[in-house]
């Protein structure tokens, strides 16, 4: 698909989208999944823009991230959890894509990740008693 044809259609659904979250109308069970639908349709229309594993793992990602988008449209808590998981898959398969895409080692990075884990694990130690019902 040309992005000429594809960015103003993505637009269009994403002003649709802030239109029924402004007027608070009853359609964000069809407006909120379609910006991800849309997404996927485009990457679908455009797979040489990535590797097959890449374009793989990309196309994953938007999935997870669409379950993820559905998940947190339900009220339920359990569904929170599950919307919550869902992005932190797609994190983690975008993260991987984009590493590949511009090539970094992950012992190139090792003290950022050294970092990440131990303000995560700090975190983690400080609100535990407070997560209540979100607690796994």
């Amino acid at each position: 698909m040309n992005t000429r044809i594809f960015l103003p259609l993505y637009i269009i659904i994403c002003v649709i989208e802030l239109l029924v979250i402004s007027l608070d109308l009853p359609y964000r069970y069809f407006s909120k999944p379609l910006i991800l639908i849309t997404l996927i349709f485009y990457l679908l229309c455009n797979r040489e823009l990535f590797k097959l594993p890449n374009f793989i793992y990309f196309f994953m990602a938007l999935i997870f991230a669409l379950l993820g988008d559905i998940f947190l449209l339900q009220e339920a808590e359990n569904y929170f959890l599950l919307g919550l998981g869902s992005f932190f898959i797609m994190q983690l398969l975008y993260a991987y894509v984009f590493a590949k895409q511009i090539r970094i080692g992950a012992l190139k990075e090792i003290d950022k990740i050294i970092y990440i884990s131990i303000v995560g694990i700090l975190l983690n130690f400080f609100l535990w008693n407070h997560t209540g019902g979100l607690r796994l």
